[in-house]
């Protein structure tokens, strides 16, 4: 007869293949595909809430070696997905520093710290002058 202690684990031991299960991963998706904007809105809400905690946390994680790996990988993944963007960005940076290319205010609020916004990355000259604030929501018009 099992103790107490051998059931729990067994029990443990069976959720963990089961969450990775095809079959789990199947269910997952299709449950965030359903319930996406409230799970989104969710998460965004906790991290508004903690967002000292989740900057603490981030910033613990990025000083290890392990941290600086992940986040070594992640801009790669990114770099290579967003092959087109990245050489925008990377041209408008080179302009900059050249000084064929002057940053201006934001578009909307005149704000002197500005990031460069393209509607069009085929022609990554042509930028918006928008500030973090109108950039994000720029942005999400786009999605």
């Amino acid at each position: 007869m099992k103790t107490e202690k051998e059931r729990w684990l067994s029990r443990r031991l069976a959720l963990k293949k089961y969450r990775m299960s095809e079959k789990n991963k199947i269910v997952q998706r299709r449950y965030q595909k359903k319930y996406r904007k409230e799970l989104s809105a969710k998460a965004l809400q906790w991290v508004r809430l903690n967002s000292e905690r989740v900057n603490m946390l981030q910033r613990q994680r990025n000083a290890t070696e392990e941290g600086k790996a992940i986040r070594k990988g992640i801009y790669e993944r990114y770099c290579k997905k967003n092959r087109i963007k990245r050489l925008a960005k990377d041209n408008v940076n080179n302009a900059l520093r050249a000084g064929r290319l002057t940053r201006l205010n934001c578009k909307v609020c005149g704000e002197l710290k500005t990031e460069g916004h393209h509607p069009d990355y085929s022609q990554p000259l042509k930028v918006i002058w928008l500030c973090k604030k109108h950039h994000m929501e720029e942005h999400s018009k786009c999605i």
